[in-house]
């Protein structure tokens, strides 16, 4: 499935695996990555995680039909974003694969641009929504990362590790989810915004989605490697495991009306 079509299609639950699909065929590689794929079939299949299906979609535009909380809803995006690159930034520091680390360091300065992307969005269609001072310490959200920043610790301890492949099958997930959740963002936004500044958060959004189904592609094909290096039956069971932590830790989300 193109990226185009996966736009075209809208939600309507059981979306992961064409998701998936879309993320590897945006790779644009010979390689063959069908082994990451079927093990996300699995377990989506097992599992069916609530943040994959109708019920969840609708839950979310019903409540997104109260416009402060969508427009508090994208300053906690801006908020998730710089503080994921954080932690992004620590685990970076701490790969000794060279490859990973400049994987995962690329990860970091994606999600602290989102933060500041997600501002931007909040700025255009809530114009004056919040106090000008406020809106300052705002900026604070994002790290601002660049490619010529060395990745550090920080405070993030929790982190400072060297990446496993369960790190990696965490990362996807979230990724996936995240995904998701911005789809149904755009859902929203095509409601609020204002026509004059839509070509402009058009933009953003598709610099967003790119971005977050690279995340998942890249995760992808390092769960793809450990695969060859682990087994497929011992990463799929860590995948459909992590894949359940993942729709418990959402069904609580849900029930406090939260979609991060």
């Amino acid at each position: 499935m193109s990226l185009q079509n996966l736009l075209s299609t809208g939600l309507e639950g059981d979306r992961i695996n064409d998701l998936v699909k879309t993320a590897m065929n945006e790779l644009q590689s010979d390689r063959d990555f069908d082994n990451y794929i079927g093990i996300v079939e699995e377990s989506a299949e097992q599992v069916r995680p609530i943040f994959d299906s109708t019920s969840y979609f609708d839950e979310y535009r019903h409540i997104a039909e109260n416009p402060d909380w969508f427009a508090t809803s994208l300053l906690k995006a801006a908020e998730r974003e710089g503080e994921g690159a954080t932690r992004l930034w620590a685990l970076s520091a701490c790969s000794q694969d060279e490859r990973e680390a400049e994987l995962i360091k690329r990860h970091a300065i994606d999600e602290s641009g989102h933060s500041v992307a997600y501002l931007s969005i909040f700025d255009y269609i809530f114009p004056d929504a919040v106090d000008p001072d406020f809106r300052k310490q705002l900026k604070a959200l994002s790290p601002y990362y660049k490619m010529s920043d060395t990745p550090h610790e920080g405070a993030n301890k929790d982190y400072a590790h060297n990446p496993t492949i369960d790190d990696y099958i965490q990362m996807n997930i979230a990724e996936i989810r995240t995904t998701i959740h911005h789809l149904l963002q755009r859902e929203a936004i095509a409601i609020y915004c204002p026509e004059e500044s839509r070509s402009r958060v058009n933009s953003l959004l598709d610099k967003l989605l790119r971005d977050e189904l690279n995340h998942v592609a890249y995760t992808g094909e390092l769960i793809e490697e450990y695969i060859g290096r682990l087994g497929r039956d011992k990463v799929a069971r860590l995948y459909q495991r992590r894949l359940a932590d993942f729709h418990d830790v959402t069904q609580e989300e849900v029930a406090s009306a939260e979609f991060d």
